[in-house]
Protein backbone atom coordinates (compact mmCIF):
# COMPACT_ATOMS: atom_id res chain seq x y z
CA UNK A 1 0.00 0.00 0.00
CA UNK A 2 1.38 3.42 -0.92
CA UNK A 3 1.81 6.01 1.82
CA UNK A 4 2.04 9.77 2.02
CA UNK A 5 3.05 12.23 4.72
CA UNK A 6 0.26 13.47 6.97
CA UNK A 7 2.28 16.16 8.70
CA UNK A 8 3.59 19.55 7.63
CA UNK A 9 7.16 18.51 6.91
CA UNK A 10 8.36 17.20 10.26
CA UNK A 11 9.02 13.79 8.75
CA UNK A 12 6.60 11.94 11.01
CA UNK A 13 3.29 10.35 10.22
CA UNK A 14 2.18 8.39 7.18
CA UNK A 15 -1.13 7.17 5.91
CA UNK A 16 -2.10 4.44 3.49
CA UNK A 17 -3.54 5.49 0.15
CA UNK A 18 -6.63 3.56 -0.90
CA UNK A 19 -8.24 3.35 -4.33
CA UNK A 20 -11.80 4.56 -3.84
CA UNK A 21 -14.19 3.41 -6.56
CA UNK A 22 -16.44 6.28 -5.63
CA UNK A 23 -17.20 9.98 -5.78
CA UNK A 24 -16.67 11.66 -2.42
CA UNK A 25 -18.48 14.88 -1.52
CA UNK A 26 -17.46 16.93 1.52
CA UNK A 27 -20.45 19.19 2.28
CA UNK A 28 -19.88 21.91 4.86
CA UNK A 29 -21.89 21.73 8.09
CA UNK A 30 -23.43 24.20 8.44
CA UNK A 31 -23.64 25.89 5.05
CA UNK A 32 -22.41 29.50 4.88
CA UNK A 33 -24.82 31.76 6.77
CA UNK A 34 -26.72 28.81 8.30
CA UNK A 35 -26.81 27.29 11.78
CA UNK A 36 -28.29 23.80 11.31
CA UNK A 37 -28.63 23.32 7.54
CA UNK A 38 -25.69 21.69 5.78
CA UNK A 39 -24.34 22.59 2.37
CA UNK A 40 -26.33 21.02 -0.48
CA UNK A 41 -24.64 18.39 -2.66
CA UNK A 42 -25.63 16.59 -5.87
CA UNK A 43 -26.13 12.87 -6.28
CA UNK A 44 -23.82 11.64 -9.06
CA UNK A 45 -25.43 9.83 -11.98
CA UNK A 46 -25.36 6.04 -11.56
CA UNK A 47 -24.61 6.21 -7.82
CA UNK A 48 -25.80 2.94 -6.28
CA UNK A 49 -24.98 3.63 -2.62
CA UNK A 50 -24.31 6.57 -0.31
CA UNK A 51 -22.21 6.16 2.83
CA UNK A 52 -22.26 9.11 5.22
CA UNK A 53 -19.36 9.22 7.69
CA UNK A 54 -20.40 11.31 10.69
CA UNK A 55 -17.44 12.53 12.67
CA UNK A 56 -16.97 13.67 16.28
CA UNK A 57 -16.99 17.37 15.26
CA UNK A 58 -20.77 17.38 15.22
CA UNK A 59 -22.25 19.21 18.19
CA UNK A 60 -25.69 17.83 17.40
CA UNK A 61 -26.82 14.51 18.76
CA UNK A 62 -28.56 13.64 15.51
CA UNK A 63 -28.68 14.57 11.83
CA UNK A 64 -31.36 14.12 9.23
CA UNK A 65 -31.04 13.73 5.47
CA UNK A 66 -33.18 15.94 3.24
CA UNK A 67 -33.87 16.13 -0.48
CA UNK A 68 -34.63 19.28 -2.46
CA UNK A 69 -38.05 19.41 -4.09
CA UNK A 70 -37.97 20.33 -7.79
CA UNK A 71 -40.94 22.64 -7.15
CA UNK A 72 -39.92 26.24 -6.55
CA UNK A 73 -42.29 28.75 -4.93
CA UNK A 74 -43.16 31.95 -6.77
CA UNK A 75 -40.87 33.88 -4.43
CA UNK A 76 -37.97 31.46 -5.11
CA UNK A 77 -38.19 29.70 -1.74
CA UNK A 78 -36.70 26.21 -1.73
CA UNK A 79 -38.65 23.30 -0.27
CA UNK A 80 -36.73 20.51 1.45
CA UNK A 81 -38.21 17.16 2.55
CA UNK A 82 -36.82 14.76 5.13
CA UNK A 83 -36.13 11.41 3.46
CA UNK A 84 -38.26 8.53 4.68
CA UNK A 85 -37.14 5.47 2.68
CA UNK A 86 -39.28 2.47 1.93
CA UNK A 87 -38.58 -0.66 3.93
CA UNK A 88 -36.67 -3.04 1.68
CA UNK A 89 -36.82 -6.06 4.01
CA UNK A 90 -40.18 -7.78 3.72
CA UNK A 91 -40.01 -9.33 7.19
CA UNK A 92 -39.31 -6.06 9.02
CA UNK A 93 -41.72 -3.41 10.22
CA UNK A 94 -42.02 0.02 8.60
CA UNK A 95 -38.69 1.79 8.19
CA UNK A 96 -38.36 4.87 10.45
CA UNK A 97 -37.64 8.37 9.18
CA UNK A 98 -33.94 9.09 8.75
CA UNK A 99 -34.00 11.74 11.44
CA UNK A 100 -31.86 10.17 14.13
CA UNK A 101 -28.46 9.31 12.69
CA UNK A 102 -26.04 9.29 15.66
CA UNK A 103 -22.70 11.09 15.43
CA UNK A 104 -19.46 9.12 15.13
CA UNK A 105 -21.02 6.50 12.90
CA UNK A 106 -21.26 5.57 9.24
CA UNK A 107 -24.55 4.76 7.62
CA UNK A 108 -25.15 3.27 4.17
CA UNK A 109 -28.12 4.12 1.97
CA UNK A 110 -29.09 2.38 -1.24
CA UNK A 111 -30.29 4.08 -4.44
CA UNK A 112 -33.91 3.20 -3.64
CA UNK A 113 -33.56 5.18 -0.40
CA UNK A 114 -31.91 8.41 -1.59
CA UNK A 115 -33.07 8.62 -5.22
CA UNK A 116 -31.73 11.36 -7.48
CA UNK A 117 -31.30 15.10 -7.21
CA UNK A 118 -29.86 17.27 -4.45
CA UNK A 119 -29.35 16.36 -0.78
CA UNK A 120 -28.34 18.11 2.43
CA UNK A 121 -27.80 17.11 6.03
CA UNK A 122 -29.58 18.96 8.82
CA UNK A 123 -28.37 18.96 12.42
CA UNK A 124 -30.57 18.81 15.50
CA UNK A 125 -28.28 21.41 17.13
CA UNK A 126 -26.59 24.68 16.16
CA UNK A 127 -23.31 23.84 14.36
CA UNK A 128 -22.25 27.41 13.53
CA UNK A 129 -19.58 27.58 16.25
CA UNK A 130 -17.10 25.33 14.45
CA UNK A 131 -18.06 24.45 10.86
CA UNK A 132 -16.75 21.12 9.57
CA UNK A 133 -17.07 18.87 6.52
CA UNK A 134 -18.91 15.54 6.42
CA UNK A 135 -17.55 12.87 4.03
CA UNK A 136 -20.33 11.46 1.83
CA UNK A 137 -19.16 8.56 -0.36
CA UNK A 138 -21.21 7.63 -3.46
CA UNK A 139 -20.43 4.10 -4.64
CA UNK A 140 -21.05 2.70 -8.11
Amino acid sequence: MATYKTDTGTGTGTRSVYGWNAVIAYPLMPAAGQTVNGEAFNIPRSAATLTIHLNPNSAGATLSLQTLSPDVAADGTETWHTIKPLQLEAAADAYPALDSIPKQSAIVFYKAQFGAGVLRLVSASDESGTPFRIPCVFGF
